[in-house]
């Protein structure tokens, strides 16, 4: 039996959400990174996701760029009332889809470094984590119980739109809001 869960927000590269009503975010994933942000005493949720590890300068500060998205996601869980004490992170993304033996193209690697970092900066405790590896991954985050179903796809180079047009709980795995397991 197929059932789907009704997304409130599709999120792209460059986008964040925070939210303190329940909400379902799903986003798709290949190189780039989300970073699920939860706290389980407000029940608030947080996701970004971004494309490249860092902003050089030039142009805008978007969060297209890991150390900017990864700032606006803390910034916007404490101005919703969050603590950055009670937060714990889930991270998914950073396959290398392309690339080969050139190192200069894992761009998946070099965001989650930048990610890793943040973490450690901000002192947050990473409860869940699904990265790297050469395939990409369509994750739905619950921002009201930090929740997270996720699927790896099949084949490296996915169609951003078609790898999974209705989600079907039981092809995913539930990642808990506090336990944070990845068995399955």
């Amino acid at each position: 039996m197929t059932s789907s869960y009704p997304i409130d927000q599709y999120l792209v590269p460059g986008q964040l959400y925070v939210s303190r009503k329940p909400a379902v975010i799903k986003t798709v994933l290949g190189s780039c990174i989300s970073v699920c942000l939860w706290d389980g005493s407000l029940k608030i949720g947080g996701i970004n996701h971004y494309m490249y590890p860092y902003w050089d300068g030039d142009g805008l500060a978007t969060p297209q760029y890991g150390n900017v998205a990864m700032k606006s996601l803390l910034d916007a869980m404490l101005l919703a009332g969050s603590r950055q004490d009670r937060l714990i992170a889930k991270v998914f993304g950073g396959a290398m889809l392309l690339g080969g033996e050139n190192p200069a193209l894992h761009v998946g690697k070099r965001n989650l470094e930048v990610c890793k970092t943040y973490l450690r900066r901000f002192n947050i405790r990473v409860a869940a984590e699904d990265t790297g590896g050469t395939r990409g991954r369509s994750l739905l985050f619950f921002t009201g119980t930090g929740d997270v179903l996720l699927k790896r796809h099949k084949q490296k180079k996915a169609d951003m739109d078609a790898v999974i047009p209705k989600i079907n709980p039981a092809a995913h795995r539930l990642i808990p809001g506090e336990a944070g397991s990845l068995s399955g």
